[in-house]
């Protein structure tokens, strides 16, 4: 009895100091960031004067020192080293004011760690989205519960998985940026699927294109679009390659010797913008893994024209990210597509300011968006 009041007693000691240090930092952190960062605050609000309408705390969030990395990137690969161009909007700002406001109709803070939004589950892309071709699935984990392919109830997943020489394993839950992605041989399926416990699906290994597969045959080699739903109009933000590291499996991966993905910018025809990035750094690289950054994507409209399609039917999800590639038989296959946090920086750093772009109403959407966020309290 004494050491179980021992116990409650540490442990509402416990919650009373961390109670007080969060207090502590919610009210510190930003003071000090402020001051420390005045400066380069008031440019960069400057460059967003629909920001007036924030309220003081969302405020702070566009002078977090972790931004100051991001405006430092954007300037030295889109603006060449030369200048901060209008309307490039910082992460911070984007999942703090614009997703949470304006672009997801659900928590998708809450979200994030509960599983209470299907359409974050690849298990259901292909019900969600009949007229695209996914990878092929030869198994599914949903809840603990196997299912075949074709949704069926499963008692025996070796069985299935054992007619195939090599699979490819993926959380199908919040396995973004490469994340619980794995090429398994048939000796390990095994320790894979006590590994994975839940909540993931098994494919097929994907051979790609000739185009896509020269510029690493090792990894997956995407298309990224970025497509917006915004007051009845329908945009394509814009779209970049990526390429994952020489030996990596996945566009996004880094390989064992510190190489990192690659990305590059596509103009609209579908043609290759001159510049790649490295994946991490942001630092310009002359071509990607031994290949002149050249060549056009001949998908690429057909790429775009699926997007925005399947965009106009989730109107919860105003903006959503598209991974698309081309398989060796040349159909364009959607490897998954974002609902949750569709990242913006690498689009912004290759094509730009792509929010700075004008509406029919004169204004850019991201005046628009944030003259909106500033409305809804």
């Amino acid at each position: 009895m004494v050491f179980d009041m021992i116990r409650t007693s540490k442990a509402g000691l416990s919650d009373i100091v961390n109670g007080a240090y969060g207090k502590i930092k919610e009210i510190w952190v930003p003071y000090d960031r402020r001051k420390k960062y005045e400066k380069r605050a008031e440019k960069i609000l400057s460059y967003h004067p629909e920001w007036a309408g924030l309220t003081e705390k969302e405020k702070k969030l566009a002078i977090y020192k972790e931004d100051y990395s991001q405006l430092i990137a954007f300037k030295n690969s889109w603006g060449r080293g030369k200048v901060l161009e209008k309307g490039f909007i910082t992460d911070t700002a984007y999942q703090n004011i614009l997703l949470p406001k304006l672009l997801h109709r659900m928590n998708y803070i809450y979200s994030r760690m509960e599983n209470n939004n299907i359409y974050h589950d690849k298990n259901y892309f292909e019900i969600l989205m009949p007229q695209l071709n996914f990878p092929e699935a030869v198994l599914r984990n949903v809840e603990g519960e196997f299912l075949t392919r074709d949704y069926k109830l499963c008692g025996n997943p070796l069985e299935i998985l054992n007619q195939y020489d090599r699979l490819v394993f993926k959380g199908s839950i919040f396995s973004g940026s490469g994340r619980d992605i794995r090429l398994v041989e048939k000796k390990d399926y095994t320790n894979m699927l006590k590994k994975y416990g839940k909540d993931y699906i098994v494919q097929k290994p994907l051979k790609q294109s000739d185009f896509f597969s020269k510029w690493n045959a090792s990894s997956v080699n995407i298309v990224r679009i970025t497509t917006l739903l915004w007051k009845g109009e329908l945009y394509n933000l814009g779209g970049i390659m990526k390429v994952g590291a020489p030996g990596g499996f996945c566009d996004q991966t880094s390989s064992k010797d510190g190489l990192h993905a690659r990305f590059v910018g596509i103009n609209e025809d579908g043609s290759l913008m001159d510049r790649a990035y490295d994946h991490d750094t942001i630092s310009p690289c002359s071509d990607i893994w031994g290949n002149k950054v050249c060549g056009r994507i001949e998908e690429y409209k057909e790429m775009e024209r699926i997007a925005l399609r399947e965009q106009e039917r989730f109107p919860h999800h105003k903006i959503l990210g598209w991974d698309f590639t081309v398989d060796s038989e040349g159909r364009i296959i959607c490897i998954e597509f974002n609902a949750r946090i569709p990242g913006m920086n690498l689009v912004q750093y290759a094509l730009g300011p792509v929010l700075g772009r004008k509406t029919k109403r004169g204004k850019t959407l991201l005046e628009e968006m944030l003259h909106e966020a500033g409305r809804r309290k």
